[in-house]
This record gives structure tokens, C-alpha cells and sequence, in this order.
């Protein structure tokens, strides 16, 4: 049984972010002039990446031309990524609240994170080490927007969670995502996870991939222009 969800977990998540492209690129029209104009270049962005990397793993051919080259820059990549990620949204949250006290924590936050990224240059080789210190700056800034959102939601609206609201969907997704992810990065660098340890961990990943990128998709179908802001 195991074995069955694992190989759908495996197979699964690739198709979802190439279906969370395809229902974004379908409902543009109804955000085209919003703030998430630029929402669907990260998700080809992160749909290519696992693309690409899918292709080297699984097929022989390629691995003399490329796979040096992405071994060495794999973190790199996906270093570049986080920040895009973080500094992306951390922007949105600022655009999608109008008080004051939240706009300048979510501005501060961002400043804090940039910061933080460059520390991390001096702490860890950005081109082949994860930056530890930037993901977690990062998650926490987020975490925290996201929170003041809900808030901010609710104190305007009566409700912290609107169906018909995209940055809602958008921010279960990343919520959910980010409290189980955190904890997989901590056992992974400090090397706490091991041998039949490692699948379940791969697997609660996949998973977590699935859920956010489900809550993107059920996001924009539900996307009503009127509400694109919750406002």
C-alpha cells in the first residue's frame, strides 16, 4: 500500500504544477492587472526547474552534457528561488493590506530578509550550500504576513478566510506548506534522517508540494474579480 502511494506521490506532483500553470494562464484575463500579474512567470519558473530536473534524473543521455553543471548549481538555483519566492510575496502582503501598522512590519520584514540573505553569503558557499539562514528568515516573515492578512481579513471583511479571494487559497497553500516544511529542513541538515526515515519524509514533502499547489488551483477557479483583494 506503501508502495502505491509512494509511486503517486512521486508522479503526482510534477503534473500539479504543470496544471497549477495551465488554470493560471487560463484565468489571467480576471487578474491580468492586479498585483499577481506576475504570479504565473514564478509558477513556470518552479514547474521547469522540476522539469528539467525530472529529465536528468531518468533519462542516462543527458547526464554527461548537464549533470555536472546541475549538480554543482543545484543549490543555486533553488537559492535564487527562495529569495524570487520570498521577496515576491512579502510584496504582495504589502500591496493587499492598506493599514499602516502592517505595511511597515511586512516593510521592515523585507529589509530584515535581504539582510539576513547577505549574511548568509558570508556564513555558507550560496552556490552549492542551502542558505539556512535566508529560508528561515524568509518562512517567518512570510508566516507572520500571512497571519497579519488573516487578521487584517477578518477586522474588514468579518472573516478571515474568503472563498472567492485568491491571496486567500494562496496563503493556506504556503501556510501549510511552510509548517511542515520547516521541520524536514532541520532533520535534513542536521542529518536526523536516515535510511526508511528518509521516505517518510519524502513522502510527507510530496505531499505538503501537492497541498499548496492544490490550494493555487482551487484559488483561481474560484477567482472572482470583484474580490481579488479580498477588499
Amino acid at each position: 500500500m506503501l508502495e502505491l502511494i509512494d509511486y503517486i506521490l512521486e508522479y503526482a506532483y510534477l503534473p500539479v504544477y504543470a496544471i497549477a500553470v495551465v488554470v493560471a494562464l487560463w484565468r489571467y484575463p480576471r487578474y491580468f492587472d492586479s498585483i499577481y500579474k506576475y504570479f504565473p512567470i514564478l509558477l513556470m519558473y518552479t514547474f521547469l526547474t522540476e522539469l528539467l530536473g525530472n529529465i536528468i534524473k531518468w533519462n542516462d543521455e543527458y547526464d554527461f552534457v548537464l549533470s555536472d553543471v546541475l549538480e554543482y548549481n543545484n543549490w543555486l538555483i533553488y537559492n535564487i528561488y527562495d529569495i524570487i519566492f520570498f521577496l515576491y510575496f512579502l510584496y504582495v502582503y504589502w500591496l493587499s493590506i492598506d493599514r499602516k501598522g502592517p505595511r511597515n512590519f511586512i516593510r521592515i520584514a523585507s529589509i530584515i530578509f535581504i539582510i539576513a540573505s547577505l549574511i548568509n553569503l558570508y556564513t555558507s558557499d550560496f552556490r552549492i550550500q542551502f542558505q539556512m539562514i535566508t529560508y528561515f528568515t524568509g518562512a517567518f516573515m512570510l508566516i507572520t504576513s500571512i497571519v497579519l492578512y488573516f487578521r487584517y481579513l477578518r477586522s474588514k471583511k468579518g472573516n478571515w478566510f474568503i472563498p472567492s479571494n485568491l491571496l486567500s487559497w494562496l496563503s493556506i497553500g504556503i501556510l501549510i506548506f511552510l509548517a511542515g516544511y520547516l521541520p524536514i529542513i532541520v532533520l535534513g541538515h542536521f542529518n536526523i534522517v536516515s535510511g526508511e526515515d528518509y521516505q517518510i519524509i519524502r513522502r510527507i514533502h510530496l505531499l505538503l508540494i501537492l497541498i499548496m499547489y492544490g490550494c493555487f488551483i482551487v484559488g483561481f477557479i474560484r477567482l472572482r474579480r470583484k474580490s481579488i483583494n479580498g477588499t
